[in-house]
């Protein structure tokens, strides 16, 4: 099975994110949050000792 979380098409695998901070991620993929069933962005570091670590984020962050 296929997922797409809504919204999440300007947020594609291997987008590059730059945080307000500097910080540069790499999108992984979506998901949906599983409390509440909200669409997320899973992304990685790309600096740093972190970089092994996979993050999220509801999508309302970006």
């Amino acid at each position: 099975m296929n997922f797409q979380a809504h919204g999440a098409g300007q947020f594609k695998p291997g987008t590059r994110l730059r945080h307000y901070k500097g910080g540069l991620y790499v999108v992984v993929g979506s998901c949906l949050i599983e409390t509440t069933l909200k669409p997320g962005i899973p992304y990685q570091s790309q600096q740093g000792d972190m970089q092994h670590v996979t993050w999220m984020r509801p999508i309302s962050d970006f």
